[in-house]
């Protein structure tokens, strides 16, 4: 499993005057011809305007956006200037996205530089559902050894039960009875709190045979011959192949990762 994720956040930058100093902020290339004390940093993934470019790799120490303030002028009348750069930090790295570029109203630019880079989900990372179902990834084990069910699919995330009612998110159950329903069925659903969804009527869908055109996950029969399904389904054991004592609640529930990753909080 892999994810995209935007790092970096979105860096700013604006061009500046120091009044006190006359001193002025321009977007620029630096070089060894026009600034004093040039910098050692790699100026690769920007162009001569100082603007990063559209996907290029950038690194760690890497100049994302290239930027110099004058300092004086000499005897040569030449203008001298000093870098003042903005560098690519500890867990930016990745490949320039988008770049922005716009005039503020005093008539000096500004930019914005997004950086996108891909990341394996690690132990210590955090997801959530759309129901403030939030966890950290504490185990991460091989595919061949997840549980898996008499169809040969294995669940993505494996959530403790108690989590659900200490928070209450029933509506993470409502989201998963729904989404099995739709994946056997092959239609969409609307699973949001102003579609009156009815959930006996998604338990009667879910628990009906095939033949009669339900999902044939039938767990109860109530007197009146009415067929239920909770989403319960026996799971095999990924390495010894044995099924589990219980029926495992298993479902299908949209999660997204959240901000805080590993990556980002890992100080060297």
């Amino acid at each position: 499993m892999r994810w995209a994720s935007l790092t970096g956040s979105l860096l700013a930058a604006q061009e500046r005057k120091n009044q006190t100093e006359l001193q002025t902020e321009r977007f620029m290339k630096p070089n060894a011809h026009t600034v004093t004390d040039p910098s050692k940093a790699n100026f690769d993934a920007i162009g001569d305007d100082g603007m990063p470019i559209r996907g290029k790799r950038v690194k760690q120490g890497d100049v994302l956006i290239g930027k110099s303030i004058t300092l004086n002028i000499g005897a040569d009348r030449v203008a001298k200037f000093n870098d003042v750069s903005h560098k690519v930090e500890l867990g930016g790295a990745g490949v320039v996205d988008d770049v922005r570029v716009a005039i503020n109203g005093d008539g000096f630019k500004f930019c914005k530089v997004r950086v996108r880079s891909t990341r394996v989900p690690e132990i210590g990372d955090k997801v959530q559902s759309r129901h403030a179902q939030k966890g950290i990834i504490g185990m991460i084990l091989p595919a061949e050894d997840m549980p898996v069910n008499a169809d040969g699919l294995s669940p993505d995330i494996i959530i403790n039960p108690h989590a659900l009612p200490s928070r209450m998110t029933i509506g993470q159950f409502l989201e998963s009875i729904m989404g099995k329903v739709c994946c056997v069925k092959g239609f969409e659903g609307d699973a949001t709190p102003f579609a009156n969804t009815n959930v006996d009527d998604l338990c009667r869908l879910l628990g009906t045979p095939v033949d009669q055109g339900g999902c044939g996950f039938t767990e109860m029969q109530k007197p009146d011959g009415t067929y239920l399904g909770f989403g319960n389904e026996y799971l095999y054991n990924g390495t010894s192949g044995e099924r589990l004592a219980a029926k495992v609640f298993f479902g299908a529930t949209y999660y997204m990762r959240s901000k805080h990753q590993v990556a980002d909080k890992f100080h060297r």
